[in-house]
């Protein structure tokens, strides 16, 4: 399939507005639901932390209740896009399916690794993989984007605003402090 002059490789439903692009609507509504959901369970279980959790000047439910609202955005934005979408669809691809589940997977796997290898490590993991997942290749930009975006949301969570993730696994922690 031909990208469109000038059109953005990350964002292929853009080329969808522009006529560049086939698409599966019927998967582009069950990922975007699914999603939609996953983004709705992080608004509901967020509200159920306490702010005595962690201890930090920003309430701990406040970065997986922002989180949880882009998410069901950025759901309903794909969700909207396949429900207007007038162009020709794409086949049926048990591919696509099978990323999604994947995903879903990576999903679960990034929840189980986060407490124990702390935010930076278990965040720049599962980016890296998942964008390995959506567009195979591209590694050293892959690891630079989950490399630079785990830092700076660390950086810009705990330094500015104040509030408490865990950084690395216990044993780096203390490898790194010479204990």
């Amino acid at each position: 399939m031909e990208r469109g002059a000038g059109t953005p490789r990350f964002f292929p439903h853009y080329r969808a507005l522009i006529g560049g692009i086939v698409i599966n609507k019927r998967f582009d509504i069950l990922a975007g639901s699914v999603f939609l959901a996953v983004g709705a369970f992080f608004v509901v279980t967020s509200r159920g932390i306490t702010s005595s959790s962690y201890g930090s000047n920003v309430g701990p439910a406040v970065f997986p209740t922002l989180l949880g609202i882009i998410l069901m955005g950025l759901s309903a934005i794909v969700i909207y896009g396949a429900i207007v979408y007038k162009g020709p669809e794409k086949a049926k691809s048990s591919h696509n399916y099978k990323k999604l589940f994947i995903l879903i997977a990576s999903i679960v796997v990034y929840i189980l690794i986060f407490e124990r290898l702390g935010y930076i490590i278990s965040t720049f993991l599962f980016l890296t993989f998942v964008f390995q997942l959506m567009e195979r290749g591209h590694m050293v930009k892959s690891l630079i984007i989950s490399a630079a975006f785990s830092v700076a949301v660390y950086l810009i969570y705990v330094v500015l605003l104040q509030g408490n993730l865990p950084p690395l696994p216990e044993f780096l922690t203390n490898l790194v402090a010479g204990g």
